[in-house]
C-alpha cells in the first residue's frame, strides 16, 4: 500500500498543472474533485480487489450487501462486480464455481443446495479510496491518477466562462492552448488506463 495520500496527490497534481506560488488557478477543492474522478475511473480498471468469506444459508444464494463500493462493471462487458468464487473453501486446487448476480444476490450455479454454515471465498473488485489518511492506490496507480486529474482540471477550466480575466492577460489564444493543452493529457490517461485494463475470460466450472 502507498505511503502517500491525499495532500501528496493534490500537492502532486499542482506541480503537474504548475499552478504554484502565492496566486492559484485552482482551488484545493477543485482539484480534490478531479483527482477522486480519476480514482473512479482508474478503479473501474484496476480495482482494488478484495477476499471476503460469507456463509451460506442453506441457499445457492448469498447476500452480498456486505461487500460495499463495488465496481459493478468490471469485468467481461461488464457483467461481473466479483471475479470469482471458491466453493466449498480449503480444497486443493481450490474448487471454482459458475455464478452469476442481481443487485446484492450473488447465486452460485450448482447443481445441489449447499448445506447452511459452509463458507464460501467471494473474491470482488472494489472502487480505490483516497482520504487524508489513507489509500488503496499502489504508486504507479498514482501516477496514472495524477494524470488523469491534470487532464480533468485542464479541460474544466478551458471550458469554463468564468476565465475572462485571464483570457484578456494571457491573449485569445489561452483558451484553446488550455484545452489542447488538457486533450494530450487525457489522451495519455485514457491511454493508461487501456494498459491497465486485463484481459477477462469467463471460464465454466462443473456444477456438481
Amino acid at each position: 500500500m502507498s505511503s502517500h495520500y491525499l495532500a501528496y496527490l493534490l500537492n502532486e497534481t499542482r506541480q503537474a498543472l504548475a499552478d504554484e506560488g502565492t496566486t492559484l488557478i485552482w482551488e484545493d477543492h477543485e482539484l480534490e474533485t478531479h483527482i477522486l474522478k480519476a480514482v473512479e475511473e482508474v478503479s473501474e480498471v484496476a480495482p482494488n480487489e478484495q477476499v471476503d468469506t460469507l456463509t451460506t444459508t442453506a441457499s445457492k444464494d448469498l447476500d452480498i450487501s456486505s461487500l460495499t463500493n463495488r465496481v459493478t462493471n468490471w469485468g467481461i462487458g461488464g457483467f461481473h462486480p466479483q471475479y470469482g468464487v471458491e466453493f466449498e473453501v480449503s480444497q486443493e486446487p481450490a474448487v471454482y464455481r459458475n455464478f452469476h448476480v442481481r443487485g446484492d444476490v450473488l447465486s452460485m450455479r450448482l447443481s445441489s443446495t449447499p448445506a447452511a454454515d459452509k463458507s464460501v471465498n467471494v473474491r470482488w473488485a472494489q472502487y480505490h479510496k483516497v482520504t487524508r489518511t489513507s489509500t488503496t492506490l499502489t504508486p504507479y496507480l498514482e501516477k496514472v491518477v495524477i494524470e488523469g486529474a491534470c487532464a480533468y482540471a485542464l479541460l474544466a477550466w478551458a471550458s469554463s466562462p468564468t476565465n475572462i480575466n485571464m483570457v484578456h492577460e494571457g491573449g485569445p489564444n489561452v483558451v484553446p492552448a488550455v484545452a489542447q493543452a488538457g486533450d494530450k493529457k487525457m489522451a495519455f490517461f485514457l491511454r493508461s488506463l487501456e494498459g491497465l485494463r486485463p484481459v477477462m475470460t469467463m471460464p465454466e466450472y462443473s456444477e456438481d
